[in-house]
Order: structure tokens, then C-alpha cells, then sequence
């Protein structure tokens, strides 16, 4: 796959201090990738999720550059907490409705790239996870 352009959009409206009007602190990151991958995870009962990084290199100089998770909330029924591992560390809780965005440029640090990600569940939900970097080697 050669090179393909990509932007990852985020903003964020809150007032400076309390009683002022909000201000838009937003973020733009551009850049290219040669590997991606879109999953829709339906997950059942309790247990672990390893992400497949499919074509995304696992190499941690040249893996994930870009992960988008969504936790869908669902129509009905509790909606427990997920717990999402990234590179095998301590695990981030997200609720339902909750999302998980994260970029860092190529080159930034030898080991600046996800290279792996579970998720933890104890609950029915659709989890959805986009990874965008480089193919593997």
C-alpha cells in the first residue's frame, strides 16, 4: 500500500476560568500511513480482547502511529467499565460512551508506537478500535 494521508481532528470548549466564555482548545494531527485496520468488537460475558494488529507493524519503532477505541454505550442493560492495556501496562478504564484517542508522530522516541492492546470486559458491549501505522516488516 503506498503512503495515504490522514488527519485526526479534536477539540475541546471549556471556559478559561470559572465565569468566562468557553475557548476552543483544539488539536490537529496530519501525517500518512501504509497499514491500517477497523474492527467492531461484540463482546460476551467476561474476559480479555488482544487487539490483531493485522497488517500495522507490531515493531516498536514502526507500529501503531494512531489508535481510535469507542465503547459504544448500549440500548439497555448495565454497562460496566472496560479496562483497554496498552503495551502490556496498567490498564485505563473507559466507561461506556467513553473513547480513547492517541497519536505520536514517527521518530518522536525509539519506542514511541503501540505495539500491542487488550481489552478487558465483564460486561455484553461493542467495543469498535481503528489503528493506523506502518506495514509490517
Amino acid at each position: 500500500m503506498a503512503a495515504e494521508p490522514f488527519t485526526l481532528t479534536a477539540s475541546l470548549a471549556m471556559p478559561p476560568d470559572s465565569g468566562q466564555p468557553n475557548e476552543i482548545i483544539s488539536h490537529n494531527f496530519t501525517g500518512t500511513f501504509t497499514a491500517a485496520i477497523q474492527q467492531k468488537f461484540e463482546l460476551n460475558g467476561t474476559g480479555t480482547r488482544v487487539v490483531n494488529f493485522g497488517p500495522v507493524s507490531t515493531d516498536t519503532t514502526s507500529g501503531a502511529r494512531v489508535v481510535w477505541l469507542e465503547y459504544e454505550r448500549p440500548a439497555t442493560g448495565p454497562a460496566f467499565p472496560i479496562r483497554v492495556a496498552i503495551n502490556g501496562g496498567t490498564p485505563i478504564t473507559i466507561g461506556a460512551g467513553g473513547f480513547m484517542a492517541w497519536s505520536n508522530p514517527p521518530g518522536f522516541l525509539s519506542s514511541g508506537s503501540i505495539t500491542s492492546l487488550s481489552i478487558d470486559f465483564s460486561t455484553t458491549c461493542t467495543v469498535r478500535v481503528a489503528l493506523l501505522g506502518s506495514n509490517q516488516a
